[in-house]
């Protein structure tokens, strides 16, 4: 079992080099298509952080719908209860971290003194 896996290390290690043997009379160039649109680490993070917008505000609503439907349903069951005010206070905590996020851009600008 480690023999197998040394060896697939080995060849996945090796690949980078296999991928720039070149032709020794080659001399072009080759330029590569730049999919995303992305020309900084700063396009990237407002990318990832509108990315996470998108996607957490649905889910943060069933959670929050789901966590009244437990407490509502809970009757005597104190831990059901219980189990519906965290679900709730542990969604608000991550909304929280999400809309704090896009400070982590400016505060990157910032620090590297990056003027948009």
């Amino acid at each position: 079992m480690k023999i197998k896996f040394y060896s697939l290390l080995a060849f996945f290690l090796s690949l980078p080099m296999m991928a720039m043997a070149q032709n020794g009379s080659s001399s072009e160039s080759i330029t590569l298509p730049n999919p995303a649109g992305l020309r900084t680490v700063d396009d990237l993070l407002a990318k990832v952080i509108n990315w996470l917008y998108v996607i957490s505000a649905p889910v943060i609503t069933i959670i929050v719908i789901w966590a009244a439907f437990l407490m509502l349903t809970a009757n005597d069951n104190k831990n059901q209860f219980e189990q519906g005010k965290k679900m709730i206070k542990n969604a608000a905590i991550g909304a929280g971290v999400i809309i704090c996020a896009s400070g982590l851009v400016f505060i990157i600008r910032e620090f590297f003194g990056v003027n948009p």
